[in-house]
């Protein structure tokens, strides 16, 4: 998940088993051209219309990522507030999401 709550497979499963681009890293699948990120998503056949509107709407989910050239693309550990990751913090979010037992 880097944009938004859920991964790109759950909101777009139909591009996601169109795509060539699967476990992919973002830096993977783009290029700069100057200052500007744009996209080479690449695709295992020309897609119907209704998947070239799926795609358009994929196009602006992803387009509010604002990336900067000059940045590291990195994993943030979104459970700490450092954004590190650690077994403690592991140990926590898990602690929160604990089903009550079962009767």
């Amino acid at each position: 998940m880097w944009v938004g709550n859920l991964n790109l497979k759950t909101l777009f499963p139909r591009l996601f088993s169109l795509s060539l681009n699967q476990g992919q890293k973002v830096e993977e699948v783009g290029v700069w051209v100057d200052l500007e990120w744009r996209w080479t998503l690449t695709w295992r056949r020309n897609k119907f219309e209704w998947e070239s509107i799926l795609e358009s709407e994929l196009d602006n989910h992803i387009s509010r990522v604002n990336f900067r050239k000059d940045e590291d693309d990195t994993q943030v550990w979104r459970s700490d507030e450092s954004s590190c990751f650690s077994v403690k913090s592991a140990y926590e979010c898990l602690a929160k999401h604990e089903r009550s037992p079962q009767k």
